[in-house]
């Protein structure tokens, strides 16, 4: 029993370094994503006046509306996946956009 304590006393501390960083990269991208998006750097528009497209990936519906809407002259270089939507009763779905 003892035993059993000390180990779950020693792995909490470890799981806990393995799997924050998931999270935090998770919302860091997402972070990223948006920052990208509505406020791109002059490298990122000069890279979309090269021809680079960026894919964004599990946005919402309403944020790729804005997007699309607000950032018009780039919309040749956007590429939505997994879109977040919202159904008639409120409820969140990922639209199936065939992309793999």
């Amino acid at each position: 029993m003892r035993h059993s304590v000390l180990l779950l006393i020693l792995f909490i501390p470890l799981l806990l370094v393995i799997f924050t960083p998931l999270s935090a990269a998770a919302s860091g991208y997402s972070d990223y994503q948006l920052r990208r998006l509505f406020t791109p750097t002059a490298g990122e528009v000069i890279s979309e006046s090269n021809g680079k497209v960026h894919i964004y990936d599990g946005l919402s519906s309403a944020q790729v509306d804005v997007a699309l809407d607000g950032h018009f002259n780039r919309i040749d270089n956007m590429m939505f996946t997994r879109i977040v939507q919202i159904d008639e009763q409120g409820e969140q779905y990922v639209e199936d956009d065939g992309c793999d």
